[in-house]
């Protein structure tokens, strides 16, 4: 789990691209939030970028936020958290 603040430290956002490189190098898949804000969105898109597969898991509800709906790959709806 990731922070979904688009306020987070550029620190934090380095790190959540390093996150996804490492996972592209040990050829994993990433399963994430399924949003495109904060650190959620910013390792998403990397990993994306990077050519790993990626699966976002959302609740059904929160897919009427504008920014649930630019998902970066598989997206799964669920009924609940």
């Amino acid at each position: 789990f990731c922070s979904s603040s688009p306020s987070c430290p550029v620190e934090y956002q380095a790190a959540a691209k390093q996150l996804a490189s490492a996972v592209s190098k040990q050829g994993l898949g990433l399963v994430y939030g399924g949003g495109d804000w904060g650190l959620m969105g910013i390792c998403a898109k990397q990993a994306i970028a990077l050519g790993v597969p990626v699966t976002g898991i959302l609740p059904r509800f929160m897919s009427h936020d504008p920014r649930s709906r630019t998902t970066h790959g598989e997206l799964i709806l669920v009924e609940d958290m």
